[in-house]
């Protein structure tokens, strides 16, 4: 049986009355001397990212940036941080790229393609007519080359790419060919959880070896303790905002906890 005693004394420490300002995580951040919650999942500071990835994020960049393989797959589970790296390289990106970013849900080819032209050119798509839509892979085609002949590249993230239907994937493979003076003018990243393997591995054995060639696997991975410390330190950074080299050479971990480091 519950204490009422107890439940009286937890309850009467309570403020007379609530607004919708009194929360008890702002007096916290407040009492630490914070201006932002450092315990958010994403921080918006360019500083912020922590090079966890840093070898696959420049093998990406290096691809992109010198024509190389242009279909990279980043893998790992829900929650291991590919939207990160993902966000980090589209910060990163040279001017001479376009991004366009969505999530995939099972669009066939012709889906796919109408749905990157008409982010990119909601007017253009409006205008075309019944029978032009027919041909809309035809145009997607054109508009590919049309961007490597004006010294422009597009850089696509498919999210959720374990939803990919053959025939999109086909289309995105296909995109990476060479269109003009040998430059390609596109430059696919697929962010994916592990199950997406057993597709490419059955896609694979059926398509050419161009799919075999472009591929660049990468995979997350856990913080080590020194990323993690790296991680909690620029949150503590961008929310106090204080010195990263000022705030390791005190130790100045607060309100974290050693124990919360090397756990």
């Amino acid at each position: 049986m519950a204490n009422l005693e107890k439940i009286i004394e937890q309850l009467i420490s309570k403020p007379e009355s609530y607004t919708i300002q009194m929360d008890s995580l702002d007096t916290y951040i407040k009492e630490h001397h914070m201006c932002l919650n450092p315990f958010a999942d994403k921080i918006v500071d360019d500083k912020m990212f922590i090079n966890k990835d840093e070898i696959v994020c420049n093998r990406i960049m290096r691809a992109a940036r010198h024509n190389q393989s242009s279909l990279m797959i980043l893998i790992g589970p829900t929650g291991s941080g590919k939207s990160e790296n993902a966000d980090f390289i589209v910060r990163n990106l040279p001017p001479d790229f376009i991004f366009w970013y969505n999530q995939i849900y099972g669009q066939n080819s012709i889906q796919l393609a109408t749905s990157i032209i008409g982010d990119l050119d909601p007017n253009y798509l409006a205008q075309l007519s019944t029978a032009d839509r027919e041909m809309i892979l035809d145009i997607y085609d054109d508009v590919l080359k049309a961007l490597v002949k004006n010294n422009k590249k597009l850089f696509c993230i498919f999210d959720q790419g374990e939803h990919f239907s053959r025939d999109a994937f086909e289309l995105i493979t296909n995109s990476t060919n060479p269109y003009y003076a040998a430059n390609r003018a596109f430059t696919g990243l697929i962010l994916a959880v592990p199950r997406f393997e057993k597709h490419i591995e059955e896609w694979s054995e059926n398509l050419d070896t161009m799919l075999r060639r472009a591929l660049i696997r990468e995979y997350t991975r856990p913080f080590t303790v020194s990323q993690r410390l790296e991680y909690i330190i620029r949150a503590l950074v961008a929310s106090k905002k204080k010195s990263y080299h000022e705030l390791m050479k005190k130790r100045d971990f607060d309100p974290f906890d050693e124990d919360g480091i090397l756990y």
